[in-house]
């Protein structure tokens, strides 16, 4: 910074401000003389944004959670704890990665219809008409002929138009609704849904897909989303984008129900596990006491013994004591032979 002495020149101060007032009236003069331009543009710029608007369809975040019960010490129980007998407590990560597998999505989409995809396409994305399809499909001889894709657009009461879309048949041809046509090596029967008769006469195209199970699976793996919803909590949520909010809430809801239930399932075959170790370990005792309470009865009979002193009974006290531990130990003995077999 560099000071100077003598009087101030005012003319030096007021120079910017003359110049940022110059370049204001520049500009102002050259937008009143293309001011059409800029008015053009803001056209175009509407008329842009409304035809995204109207050609994109907007998508919806679908979400569940599942609460994990968390686990209860029984009294009595904990030498089975561990050791896949007694059921153990819930691990967060294991579970997500099994609402997350292969399996089990592969479980929720074999009891799903969605194989036959039936929509409408935008300029970005594309919508499902599911649940209210307004065409009906049916497979005939030869199933159906996966990753086939062809667009249906209404021609008459009777008849429809169908074009193949990217399966290289280059079909284009005008067909009867109601009669069966060979598309690929599959024979299909299309038909309509009289109540949804605006959708179908509107004079736009309607797509039809037909997915294996493969693909289906690839698809809900990759959009599916599985997250502990909380950090200390034992809550998990489930999560699909997509653009047909119903479509996700069904399958999250089967995915949830399957988990739920295998859960219970394996519940069961853990409790029935544990039911015939402890009867198989009762009947163990049972005879063990039968026997030892004959031996004593045939011990005081020949000695004559039928009272005892306060020595005898505590040596008798100290015997039932190394019995019992002998006994837990031949349990848990039991237990790992057990587990071994398994």
């Amino acid at each position: 910074f560099k000071m100077t002495n003598g009087p101030i020149d005012n003319n030096k101060l007021i120079k910017p401000v003359r110049a940022d007032v110059f370049n204001v009236r520049k500009i102002a003069l050259l937008v009143s003389a293309n001011w059409y331009y800029f008015i053009l543009a803001i056209i175009i710029a509407g008329i842009t944004a409304k035809m995204y608007t109207r050609s994109t369809f907007p998508t919806y975040l679908t979400t569940t959670t599942i609460l994990l019960e968390e686990a209860q010490v029984t009294p009595g129980m904990d030498i089975l704890e561990g050791f896949a007998v007694r059921p153990g407590a819930q691990n967060l990560e294991n579970q997500i990665l099994i609402l997350s597998s292969y399996s089990l999505i592969s479980q929720a989409i074999n009891e799903l219809p969605f194989e036959t995809d039936i929509y409408k396409k935008g300029l970005f994305n594309q919508v499902s008409f599911y649940p209210m399809n307004p065409l009906r499909v049916e497979e005939g001889y030869g199933g159906l002929p996966f990753g086939g894709e062809f667009s249906v657009q209404y021609y008459s009461d009777e008849q429809f138009q169908l074009v193949s879309v990217n399966d290289g048949s280059e079909m284009d041809t005008i067909l009867n609704l109601g009669y069966p046509f060979k598309f690929m090596d599959s024979f299909l029967t299309i038909s309509i849904q009289p109540e949804l008769n605006e959708i179908y006469q509107s004079g736009k195209k309607i797509y039809i897909k037909f997915r294996d199970k493969e693909s289906l699976i690839d698809h809900y793996k990759g959009r599916l989303m599985v997250e502990a919803a909380s950090r200390e909590g034992s809550i998990i949520r489930l999560s699909l984008q997509g653009t047909n909010k119903i479509k996700d809430v069904v399958f999250l809801d089967m995915l949830a129900g399957l988990f739920i239930s295998n859960n219970l399932e394996n519940k069961n075959v853990e409790a029935r596990r544990i039911i015939d170790f402890i009867d198989a370990q009762l009947e163990d005792v049972s005879e063990s006491l039968e026997l030892t309470e004959d031996e004593l009865q045939e011990f005081r009979s020949v000695n004559r013994i039928m009272d005892v002193s306060a020595q005898a009974q505590q040596i008798i006290d100290q015997s039932v004591e190394f019995e019992s531990r002998k006994a837990r130990l031949t349990l848990e003995r039991n237990y790992y032979e057990s587990l071994d077999g398994y």
